[in-house]
């Protein structure tokens, strides 16, 4: 303070020589909190320029360019790039404003500011030429939404709702004004009675009625932990921030920062202050903290932050966001759950104390608070969500005085003992990572330098199954290491071991989609921060140290990869990617290890099946006499040649002599015949000038004693390449080189590839029943027999049953020359359950497409997963399945619509699962009128069909969304009853099979005559639990009810409605979930993975 009363009088404020009050120095005081940049036109103190400097990450050129003469290091040399004043997500961003030029080379920066706090010289040091600064400005892209399901967690939000209390009294104007209308009656009848004396005036009173609307009750505290592994996850939380304050349940929502010091945990505002923990407490129990961390964290380790937890958690209701996959957290600090807890009886979030809690039998203490632990998932939330205002469901926890059985170890202390830690952490990742997250991990090692942006972007475009958890599974790995501010690389270990996996085509697609993206949403603004050239730009920049720029130049740098023109089929998704070299071919047993087409690793086979006998498999339908084929070039046709003799274990070397240097090839024959080329490495001209170094050099490019080709591209006359090729001849004399200037060896090898016929049978593998007992079984459907070439169709019948969360799984694969089957490409989509005639198409060898399914893509899980999920018994057999939905379209529009809503998308889900003797019946009801005694008023139910098929049913549905509600004749009740009396009426007395019955309303029935719940009688006098017992009675027959909110209606009725089930509140209805209930499709463990051969 006595330095701010020294700044103030300096300029005179305290002596009132500037007028300003109070208030105005307050406005000071709360600005200079967050100070504005310095001007374009003038640099912060003690710099030379308006751009600092700060360390850039290394390059993938460094090593690979050549020498050049040392210079002194500076602001413009390649160790350093210069950042602009406007960081990316900063409201301080300026654009377009050239009153700044980049720095001149030489200019200095603060020692004492960041730039010379952070600077260090990068790889290579100053001994680089510095490479030109290119002006730059920040322009506005729309980037991808971390959250892709943000409309599903909005939902799982919604039960949040319920939480209200009254709020302030406020002027009710109807009844006010009907209040006052009657008082002015009573007064003109009484002046009539008894009239005023002369001169008086009739009393005219204002009656004011006031209520008490309800306000949301809670206030959301989004606490992030502020942790090196959780930055990552910014945006996601911002995301997440506007989720729940779109979702309309709560009065305020709020983000905080959590970071842990030597004094204790402190709590970060939006602004960068400090705060105790206590800060947040609120005594009312109004606030729901939720706090978001992965856990693994050395300050997760130490009791500190569990005390904080504690003492929120003892006043208000706090819960613990998960940020890692659910098989993971066993491995954090939180370790597995061990306590189950929900809230007592219906009503507002309670602090923990107050929760029903169910102990693991493991659990021997009681002491600490229970502790949701929530997963960042819409079933996670939802699940959440429903344990703290209906107590309908569980949510897992742990005990904030025993956080889990996590490891007791710091991770920090435990990798340091690491002899081997980049191998160790990249074996563990493939050892227990899910098959998505390892795809993602190929997909992100195509770029060298990893932003957020970037990863979004391609994660988005190249690995749209994969979510948030898999990208948590990365992160929390260990295997990216920073290489800059807020960019990543992969370990080398890792990145040599992912790319091996993928094809060069995927590196391509990267670039183009990474393009593509910032093409299409150039100048649209957004919240993905660019850089781009300009010449009137505020900053300078080395294009070579952004993340964007090092994929455009690794991929000019591997141009030579096979990117020939790809063929795309009617259900097609992606270029057809070679898989690489080295790959293990796996070992033939009953069912092999899956082979995809990116060459991912085998697995083992955990369930053996009945085994293929070769004898019985007929055979395949292809075309009697081989294709004539256009002729191959000379040089195209001896590297046929070369190919067509590689057998067994042998790998033919293929050497690109170029421009740039010594390309090495490899190709190699799997189990079944297959060949697969992949590009190994680029020996550049740098590291072939003299020959002492060249002659060891091109022996290992050549392959030892294995089948060697090569071709000079290079021009006639380069030194550098005759020098090369004098040593290849030298060093294998037997080798043959061709020379073709200019030619394309890549394309070469793909045409070879593409042309060659398979070697061994192909067959799909379907189910089949096996015995009379319902028991299913393996079975290969041939499609191509040896000799099959590119483009070959084949007709193939099968008939899907619903298939599991990941869809049916069409798995291709061949009998090799020991006798046993190997599957070489799986790909799955959700398809429409029933008969399928599809055709199957030979894209190359090793690769097989089917024409007529839309959305398959490839399938990378495991395939002993896959297997294990074929259920033991299955009755593929179609039964008469008929569905009666009861809905009452009384209310506001907004209400019926979402009734109606609900069973529209059930219906559709049963056409979609279940088309076979599917019928659906709608009957819609309304209320009754009691104000007119003769029930001439009342309108009976009304059957919009019956019996028809599921696409009739939904024409209806429509067709009643668009008529206005009925109106709310009695609020107490609704004509259930007569609804029930339809549907008895209109059922055969002999089922035909397997009958649902729906009902979805607001107001439970009316009862038979006067009971004690005071709702009217029915004055049909008809009796709902007689007609409902008679219809329960029924074979076949199961019932459900879903309620608008059950937490405000009779549990009795509903539940009875039910079949004895809870009411399912229609804001969180899951019909899939009611669809296996009610037994009309197959529960997820009894689903078929695979066809059915027909």
């Amino acid at each position: 303070m006595d330095g701010l009363a020294r700044a103030l009088a300096e300029f005179g404020l305290v002596r009132g020589d500037a007028g300003l009050d109070a208030e105005q120095i307050l406005d000071l005081l709360w600005l200079a909190r967050d100070p504005p940049p310095p001007s374009a036109g003038r640099a912060a103190p003690g710099t030379s320029s308006p751009l600092r400097v700060v360390p850039a990450p290394p390059t993938v050129r460094q090593e690979a360019t050549r020498p050049r003469p040392p210079e002194a290091a500076g602001p413009g040399s390649p160790a350093t790039v210069v950042e602009p004043v406007f960081p990316g997500d900063t409201p301080s961003e300026r654009i377009g404003d050239g009153a700044a030029r980049p720095p001149e080379a030489g200019g200095s920066a603060d020692a004492d500011g960041p730039a010379g706090q952070d600077a260090a010289p990068g790889p290579g040091g100053s001994a680089g030429r510095p490479d030109p600064l290119v002006p730059v400005t920040g322009v506005g892209f729309r980037g991808v939404r971390p959250l892709r399901d943000a409309l599903e967690l909005t939902r799982a939000l919604r039960p949040f709702r319920r939480a209200v209390r009254p709020g302030p009294l406020e002027p009710d104007e109807a009844a006010t004004v009907e209040a006052t209308a009657e008082a002015w009656v009573t007064a003109a009848l009484s002046a009539r009675a008894a009239p005023p004396r002369a001169g008086a005036c009739a009393p005219k009173p204002l009656v004011v009625v006031t209520h008490r609307p309800p306000v949301r009750a809670l206030d959301v505290a989004l606490v992030v932990d502020t942790g090196s592994s959780m930055r990552i996850w910014d945006r996601a939380f911002t995301q997440l921030e506007h989720i729940f304050v779109q979702s309309g349940a709560f009065r305020s929502v709020a983000r905080w920062g959590l970071v842990l010091r030597r004094d204790g945990s402190r709590l970060v505002d939006a602004g960068g202050a400090h705060h105790p923990p206590d800060r947040l407490k609120d005594p009312s129990g109004r606030r729901l903290v939720l706090l978001a961390s992965d856990a693994v964290g050395d300050h997760w380790y130490v009791r500190d932050i569990w005390e904080t937890i504690e003492s929120w958690a003892a006043v208000m209701p706090t819960a613990l966001l998960h940020v890692l996959p659910r098989r993971y957290w066993g491995e954090t600090a939180v370790g597995e759950p061990c306590l189950r807890m929900r809230l007592g009886a219906p009503g507002t979030p309670v602090p923990n104390a107050h929760y029903t809690v169910e102990r693991g039998w493991w659990v021997t203490g009681t002491a600490g608070l229970p502790l949701p632990v929530v997963g960042l998932n819409p079933a996670g939330l939802g699940g959440w969500a429903e344990a703290l205002t209906s107590g309908a469901a569980w949510a897992d926890g742990i005990s904030t005085a025993v956080p889990g059985t996590g490891p007791a170890e710091r991770p920090s202390e435990y990798n340091r003992r690491l002899d081997d830690r980049d191998g160790q952490l990249l074996a563990a990742f493939l050892r227990r990572a899910s098959p998505r997250a390892v795809h993602l991990a190929q997909v992100l090692s195509c770029a060298p330098t990893l932003s957020p942006q970037l990863i979004e972007i391609l994660q988005e475009h190249l690995a749209p199954e994969t979510g948030l958890t898999e990208r948590a599974e990365i992160f929390v790995s260990g295997l990216l290491e920073p290489a800059g501010r807020e960019s990543y690389r992969f370990l080398p270990a890792a990145a040599e071991r992912f790319r091996e996996q993928v094809g060069h085509l995927e590196e391509l697609k990267a670039f183009d989609v990474a393009s593509d993206h910032l093409q299409r949403n150039f100048g649209l603004g957004g919240d993905l921060r660019a850089l781009v050239p300009y010449p009137g730009g505020t900053s300078g920049i080395a294009p070579e140290a952004e993340p964007f720029a090092q994929l455009r130049r690794n991929m000019a740098d591997r141009l030579a990869v096979l990117t020939g023109p790809e063929h795309t089929g009617p259900e097609h998704t992606g270029p057809a990617v070679f898989p690489a070299a080295g790959r293990p071919p796996g070992e033939g047993i009953v069912l092999p290890p899956a082979r995809h087409p990116v060459g991912g690793p085998a697995h083992p086979v955990s369930r053996e099946p009945a085994p293929f006998d070769r004898a019985v498999v007929p055979a395949a339908r292809t075309a009697s006499g081989p294709r004539a084929l256009p002729p191959l070039p000379a040089p195209v046709a001896a590297l046929a040649g070369h190919m067509a003799a590689v057998d067994g274990d042998d790998a033919l070397t293929v050497l690109d002599i170029g421009v740039e240097g010594v390309t090495r090839y490899r190709v190699h024959r799997d189990a079944m015949g297959t060949p697969h080329p992949s590009r190994l490495a680029t020996e550049p001209w740098t590291g072939l000038d003299a020959r002492e170094a060249a002659a060891p050099r091109i022996e290992r490019l050549t392959g030892g004693r294995g089948p060697l080709a090569a071709v000079r591209t290079a021009p006639e006359g380069m030194a550098e390449a005759d020098r090369a090729s004098a040593l290849v001849r030298e060093a294998r004399p037997d080798a043959e080189i061709v020379t073709a200037p200019d030619a394309d060896v890549a394309g070469w090898l793909r045409r070879v590839v593409e042309r060659e016929p398979i070697r061994q049978p192909y067959s799909l593998v379907a189910l089949a029943p096996h015995g009379g007992a319902g028991e299913l079984r393996l079975t290969p459907v041939p499609l191509f027999a040896p000799g099959a070439l590119r483009d070959d169709r084949v007709p193939v019948s099968v008939r899907c049953e619903p298939g599991t969360e990941s869809g049916t799984a069409f798995a291709v694969g061949a009998h090799g020359p020991d006798g046993l089957f190997r599957v070489m490409s799986i790909r799955s989509a959700r398809i429409r359950a029933g008969h399928h005639d599809l055709v199957a198409l030979l894209r190359r060898p090793g690769l097989v497409g089917f024409g007529g399914l839309e959305g398959l893509s490839a399938d990378r899980r495991d395939w002993a997963r896959i297997v294990a999920a074929v259920p033991d018994r299955y009755d593929p057999r179609p039964r008469p399945l008929h569905l009666i939905c009861l809905v009452e379209v009384s209310g506001t529009r907004e209400r019926v619509a979402d009734r109606l809503s609900r069973v529209d998308q059930l219906a559709m889900l049963l056409g979609w699962e279940a088309p076979e003797g599917l019928s659906v019946s709608l009957v819609v009801y309304g209320r009754h009128d009691y104000r007119d005694r003769l029930g001439r008023l009342d309108r009976l139910p009304t059957v919009l069909t019956w019996e028809d098929d599921a696409g009739t049913a939904r024409a209806a549905l429509g067709a009643a969304v668009e008529r206005p509600p009925l109106p709310v004749t009695y609020p107490d009740a609704a004509m259930v009853e007569d609804a029930l009396a339809v549907v008895d009426e209109r059922l055969p007395r002999r089922p035909r099979g397997r009958t649902a019955l729906v009902t979805v309303g607001d107001r439970p029935p009316h009862p038979a005559r006067v009971t004690a719940s005071e709702i009217l009688p029915c004055p049909n006098r008809r009796d709902w639990q007689n007609t409902l017992r008679r219809l329960r009675a029924r074979p076949g027959m199961t019932v459900a009810a879903i309620c608008d909110d059950p937490a405000l209606r009779p549990q009795g009725p509903w539940r009875d409605l039910g079949g004895g089930a809870p009411p399912v509140p229609l804001d969180v209805v899951d019909v899939q979930r009611l669809a296996i209930d009610l037994r009309l499709v197959p529960p997820m463990a009894g689903r078929l993975p695979f066809p059915l051969v027909i």
